[in-house]
């Protein structure tokens, strides 16, 4: 009885925790297809921790000509999956990424009020992650 108490407290003080801490796998470069002007073109991706330890992103896409984003206010939405506010010089929307569980890859979909399935927005790691 005291074990099964103790188990219990011990997940559940230490569940928030291991839901946090799966996107610090991510962190780092990412290379991939993106869905852009009815083409796919080539997207580069780095999502890392900001000041206040959230999780944001930035990625440059090789349109004519090339342009940059952001990727702010990170939504948790599943064990390895959430959503991101998109800005850049076409305004602002919704992108939501999963990542495989070895974090090697990332699937994803864009969109301006919600992400659009046939709107790829995908990622393939450049470097190991930190600690593998």
């Amino acid at each position: 009885m005291i074990r099964a108490a103790l188990l219990a407290g011990l997940l559940l003080f230490a569940g928030p925790a291991l839901a946090e801490d799966w996107w610090q796998s991510v962190l780092g470069p990412y290379q991939g297809p993106v869905m852009n002007g009815g083409k796919l073109q080539q997207l580069d991706t780095e999502f890392f921790t900001d000041a206040a330890g959230n999780l944001v992103g930035r990625y440059h896409v090789e349109d004519e000509p090339p342009f940059d984003g952001e990727l702010t206010d990170f939504r948790q939405e599943g064990p390895l999956a959430g959503s991101f506010t998109w800005h850049d010089r076409f305004g602002e929307g919704s992108v939501h990424v999963e990542f495989d569980p070895d974090r090697g890859r990332f699937t994803g979909s864009w969109g301006e009020d919600t992400p659009q399935p046939d709107l790829i927005f995908n990622g393939y790691r450049l470097r190991p992650s930190p600690g593998s």
